[in-house]
């Protein structure tokens, strides 16, 4: 009875703890959306309702805008996005798949036309804007750049994918030269969190570790990184999150000497290897039948990586015959000097590890 009684308080005092629990943020991930408000003859409307609405999980964010029509909207994750506007006397403006990357500042303007507020103007996303907002140069690599170019078992990685924007040159496992700095002149960021090699430059080897089914995007910034990274240039991975929608992915990729090819004038047989790569993701909304249902609330995101590598090397080794068994030498040198040295040019000298002396 008092192990029971115990078990009720130990889980109510965890559902406190997450009930009352907060958003921790990654430094330089979190994204912003502002704009101006205005009506058809471009006049400012102040006190217009503005929200912000995630497309995957539901999440919405809203404010008013101030007495010249201006909005601003911090501390947005990464994902596709909804704007809303309304206002007393003007039909609803709405704009749909707002593409919003990693510590971006996107620019949404709205122009209200005079009517019911039950009635709405709908705009859909559209091509990407041109960056107004800052003075940076960046490239993004969104998820399905990450799966869908062809990339070998042995380079999928974030390195690999971005190595297409203007500037960028990998040298090696992991460091990375951009439009000529040094290598000590990237900071590399994994949902916010450097993951710098202390000693030498270029990322740690084990900062991503994990795998790119994983990878929401990849951002690299050539020119003119904001002063919060301490770097001429950046790059920053940021991995996917839960959505409404349970969403997930398998993939294997294999590479072995069976089937892969050689040189035409390659005739010896190559060295057995083989490396096989697994990867498994999933990712919804938390979701306990008849108890609790987390959509628009509470998400999970799993991932999961495995990698096989196994190969062959040739490798020569000798074991004591009877005679070496028997402390009987004489088999590797045939003729010794009179201090005990081989002279026997194909021989072996012995030395007794304790004096330096050699043995006769």
């Amino acid at each position: 009875m008092n192990s029971h009684l115990a078990f009720r308080r130990l889980f109510l005092i965890e559902s406190l703890f997450v009930a009352l629990g907060t958003q921790a943020y990654g430094q330089g991930t979190q994204s912003t959306v502002l704009g101006s408000v205005t009506d058809s003859s471009r006049g400012t409307v102040p006190g217009a309702t503005v929200t912000v609405k995630n497309q995957g999980t539901g999440i919405e964010r809203s404010l008013t805008t101030n007495e010249s029509g201006d909005y601003r909207i911090t501390g947005l994750e990464a994902g596709v996005y909804q704007v809303k506007v309304t206002a007393q006397g003007f039909k609803s403006y709405v704009r749909t798949d707002i593409d919003l990357n990693a510590s971006q500042i996107k620019r949404v303007d709205a122009a209200l036309e005079v009517g019911a507020v039950t009635s709405a103007i709908t705009v859909r996303g559209g091509p990407g804007q041109v960056e107004t907002e800052t003075a940076t140069l960046s490239n993004v690599k969104p998820a399905r750049d990450f799966v869908e170019l062809p990339l070998s078992p042995f380079g999928r990685g974030d390195v690999n994918v971005l190595v297409v924007a203007a500037g960028y040159n990998s040298v090696a496992c992991c460091d990375v030269v951009i439009n000529g700095a040094r290598g000590g002149g990237v900071n590399f960021t994994a949902d916010g969190a450097a993951v710098n090699n202390q000693a030498y430059s270029g990322r740690s080897a084990n900062g991503v570790s994990a795998s790119v089914e994983a990878f929401k995007e990849a951002k690299v910034i050539t020119a003119n990184a904001p002063a919060e990274y301490g770097q001429v240039s950046q790059i920053e991975v940021v991995t996917k999150s839960g959505e409404n929608t349970l969403h997930g992915s398998l993939f294997w990729g294999n590479f072995d000497t069976v089937t892969a090819a050689r040189s035409f004038f390659d005739t010896s047989k190559p060295s057995f290897l083989s490396n096989n790569t697994f990867d498994i993701t999933s990712g919804g909304p938390f979701y306990i039948p008849h108890l609790y249902d987390g959509r628009n609330e509470t998400f999970y995101f799993f991932s999961y990586s495995v990698l096989r590598f196994r190969s062959g090397n040739r490798i020569y080794t000798s074991v004591p015959t009877d005679a070496f068994r028997r402390g009987d030498f004489s088999a590797i040198c045939s003729t010794y000097d009179a201090s005990g040295r081989c002279t026997d040019s194909a021989g072996i000298q012995l030395v007794d590890p304790t004096t330096g002396q050699p043995f006769s």
